[in-house]
């Protein structure tokens, strides 16, 4: 005995539920109707299978995963996957804002020494290369005749110059010393020009004659003279008349101390 709480109409070999003339084997009408069978149901979202003989079977819902370039198909206990070929890359995009400023770098080495630099204003103290010179009071240096007695020589480059007893040079002599200059004692230039019938004029604008001295420098170009040589500013006039005698002249000694 077969009881319906569906309005079933039977129309030849067609069975229909909810409708009066079924078009199908098994016709469920309405659209709200709902077809209910227990043995496909499972866990989550199922799909419905068949075998090859037209058994209905059910299965869970195939999914499909990403990752990276592969694509995974899941279905039931079935898994399959297929590695995409990587795309043609793309436009670059814009260039994006300046990062903040890195961290300073270790110091490199250092470089090699570069050449030697001209002289500046302390170049006319020399190098003190020539040691300290000192003259010892009731001592004589005559280096007029002779660099001998220096210990350097020629080298008028001193660190510390001290004149306690006496000291002669050539006309013109530059000292030069780095420290300090003392001299308490006697220093004697000897002449470096002397006077006849020809006369040096030395640093002079013109030498004496005859008639007339000559002409010196006025004071200002004098303070101005940074060296004025052997002959400084030149020699008197001698004559035959006076014995050939006459004036001589010196430059003088320049010293530089580069201290006191």
């Amino acid at each position: 005995m077969l009881t319906l709480g569906l309005p079933l109409a039977v129309y030849a070999q067609n069975v229909g539920i909810g409708v009066a003339i079924p078009q199908a084997t098994l016709h469920v009408g309405g659209a709200a109707s709902t077809l209910r069978v227990d043995g496909l149901g499972g866990n989550g979202t199922r799909v419905l299978t068949t075998d090859g003989t037209g058994v209905l079977g059910s299965q869970a819902q195939p999914t499909l995963g990403i990752s990276s370039q592969t694509l995974t198909l899941t279905s039931g206990t079935s898994t399959s996957s297929v590695t995409l070929p990587p795309g043609p890359a793309g436009p670059q995009g814009p260039q994006g804002p300046q990062g903040p400023t890195g961290a300073t770098g270790a110091t490199g080495a250092t470089g090699a020494t570069g050449p030697q630099g001209p002289s500046g204003a302390l170049g006319r103290y020399g190098d003190g290369s020539a040691g300290a010179l000192t003259i010892s009071s009731g001592q004589t240096l005559d280096l007029s005749a002779s660099l001998g007695s220096l210990p350097s020589g020629a080298n008028l480059q001193f660190t510390t110059i001290t004149v306690l007893g006496s000291l002669i040079v050539p006309s013109g002599t530059v000292l030069r010393c780095t420290g300090n200059a003392t001299i308490s004692g006697a220093i004697t230039v000897v002449a470096g020009a002397v006077g006849g019938q020809a006369v040096a004029a030395g640093v002079a604008l013109g030498p004496p004659s005859g008639l007339a001295g000559g002409t010196g420098l006025s004071a200002l170009t004098a303070a101005g003279l940074p060296i004025a040589g052997s002959l400084g500013g030149g020699a008197g006039l001698r004559s035959v008349a006076s014995g050939n005698s006459g004036a001589t002249a010196a430059a003088g000694l320049h010293c530089y101390a580069a201290a006191t």
